[in-house]
């Protein structure tokens, strides 16, 4: 199984999981607050994150060539 490469809010969600973990014990509660958080973000910092998930599609798309999503 291949899995699709991240999307922004996934990569944001991650780091923002690594940098809260200790604050925070229940994975609900860190999606739910990570949510908030993403949509309240200025666009030039969600910019950051989206250009993040080009660099990380492009490299999938170049250690999976000819990946096709299909659910």
């Amino acid at each position: 199984h291949i899995p699709r490469p991240p999307n922004a809010f996934i990569l944001f969600r991650s780091d923002f999981i690594a940098k809260h973990k200790r604050d925070l014990s229940n994975q609900q509660s860190i999606s739910r607050i990570a949510g908030v958080v993403w949509k309240a973000l200025p666009e030039s910092e969600r910019k950051i994150w989206f250009a993040r998930a080009e660099e990380a599609k492009s490299a999938h798309s170049q250690q999976f060539p000819g990946y096709q999503f299909a659910p």
